[in-house]
């Protein structure tokens, strides 16, 4: 019995071991969001980092190289497979390629098998294991001595490295890797140490050729920031993958957020071939681009960014996935300009189709978190006056299709809240700027956490077209003489 319940324990551990190396490789994906990883790190807490290397600010390799003995058992080559998941709670992890669970002797003629220090660590435990170890071989006769083993810079976790050069009490916790290029956002404490973060991260991670630093504030208009270099080549223009769809960018000179890969497929699974598509602020195409590959993609898309960077690398963009000009129109003017002109004009079109041609709706899409909230005004009277071709045909109170917006923000707190005053804020802020009775708010979709007490939204609002056809114009929003009985309302799905 006991053989067959060191065979279970067996088939775990390799599959253990099989968990641990997919999610190596899934490190080295083109576009990630990494903590660094634990794996190593812990293993035995008399092996450690020599404390030479606290405070460290240009990275030296040999000042991380040590000495260090470990318990190990000798087992003959045709043993492991019954020993392996038996003596799983009592070997060490992995450190890099140097040191392994199970080894092969100096001679060749047997198998090492090397213990963790800090469980094998008494008399009754290894007493324990040995008993273990005769119950799987029938052979109890089994001593435990030591081997010494030389670890250096690769074989020490990302993490314990970072723990054991940073001063106590200071961590530095994530990173975004984009293609080859890894960028922080290092705290005020942390800048002073930004050169040997960089170095260890470019030493630690296969794909990244450049490190930078990056303030945690956009302030620009176009979403672009100044960069800080702090290791590997000075080189900003990166290729990355997101669902099957190629991007390339000047990293420096648009905006990219690798974390929004879901968002972005969540809204183009919504998108149908009758949709009208409008991306108000669409930077290099993560939403039209994917949109316009879709087998049943939409026949109208209109795509816009007051970057011309991001224009231009939104058409390289297109060129690269074999996106015909054709499929997705682009235009670099500010987003308010863009709703009231292009997209005011394309609706208007579709409005005077006859009921079967007509699209089964506009979706509006606003991804500029910071400002998009303040664009919503610009709905009001864009189709005012009406279009001389629909003049005296259409019925002033019928709505030919839904138009959907869908507005990106930033809900922030000055304090500790639940999670509901989040969603109660996000659609203050909606209802402040379109008040009008009977704008729909049907979702308020959390997207991500940013930070502490603050949360990104995606508001998916119902815009009635009464609003679009007032005479009232977007410079009016907001007089002191606007009737009070417009007020806005929301609804939940």
């Amino acid at each position: 019995m006991q053989i067959s319940h060191c065979y279970v324990w067996n088939l775990i551990g390799f599959a253990q071991c099989g968990l641990s190396r997919v999610f190596a490789r899934s490190l080295h994906t083109s576009i990630m969001t990494v903590t660094p990883s634990s794996e190593g790190e812990g293993t035995s807490s008399s092996i450690q980092i020599p404390a030479r290397v606290r405070g460290m600010m240009l990275l030296d390799k040999e000042q991380f190289r040590a000495s260090f003995k470990f318990p190990i058992l000798r087992v003959e080559p045709k043993e492991v497979g019954r020993l392996r998941g038996c003596l799983l709670k009592y070997t060490i992890k992995q450190f890099g390629k140097s040191i392994k669970p199970i080894m092969d002797s100096a001679d060749k003629q047997m198998k090492i098998i090397v213990l963790n220090p800090d469980v094998v660590n008494s008399d009754e435990t290894r007493q324990e294991m040995l008993a273990a170890v005769g119950g799987a071989t029938g052979n109890a006769d089994r001593k435990i001595t030591e081997e010494e083993f030389s670890l250096g810079f690769e074989e020490w976790d990302q993490r314990a490295i970072f723990r054991a050069v940073l001063p106590d009490g200071m961590e530095f916790s994530s990173f975004t890797q984009t293609g080859h290029l890894i960028h922080c956002n290092l705290t005020d404490e942390l800048v002073p140490y930004g050169k040997i973060i960089g170095e260890i991260l470019l030493a630690k991670n296969a794909t990244c050729r450049t490190v930078v630093n990056k303030p945690d504030m956009i302030s620009n208009a176009f979403r672009t920031f100044e960069v800080e270099l702090l290791a590997g080549e000075g080189d900003y223009v990166v290729d990355t993958i997101e669902d099957g769809v190629k991007y390339r960018m000047d990293f420096t000179k648009v905006f990219w957020n690798s974390r929004l890969s879901h968002e972005h497929s969540r809204v183009i699974k919504q998108l149908s071939p009758s949709s009208l598509v409008f991306d108000a602020c669409a930077g290099i195409g993560p939403f039209v681009i994917p949109a316009a590959r879709k087998h049943n993609a939409p026949e109208v898309i209109l795509a816009n960014d007051l970057n011309p960077e991001s224009v231009r690398w939104l058409k390289e963009n297109m060129k690269i996935n074999r996106v015909k000009e054709s499929a997705i129109e682009v235009f670099n003017e500010d987003a308010a300009a863009f709703i009231r002109g292009p997209v005011a004009e394309c609706i208007r079109k579709h409005e005077s189709l006859a009921v079967s041609s007509r699209p089964d709706a506009a979706r509006i899409i606003m991804n500029l978190p910071a400002l998009a909230v303040t664009f919503l005004p610009a709905f009001r009277g864009m189709l005012h006056p009406p279009s001389p071709s629909s003049e005296g045909r259409r019925n002033e109170t019928e709505e030919p299709f839904p138009v959907i917006i869908y507005c990106y923000l930033f809900a922030k707190a000055h304090e500790d809240v639940d999670a509901e005053w989040y969603v109660k804020r996000a659609k203050e802020m909606v209802e402040e700027q379109m008040k009008w009775e009977g704008v729909e708010i049907r979702t308020a979709h959390r997207v991500r956490t940013v930070s502490s007490r603050k949360e990104m939204f995606c508001m998916e609002i119902v815009v009635p077209w009464a609003l679009m056809r007032s005479e009232e114009k977007e410079e009016e929003v907001g007089s002191s003489e606007e009737p009070s009985a417009k007020r806005s309302k929301t609804s939940e799905n």
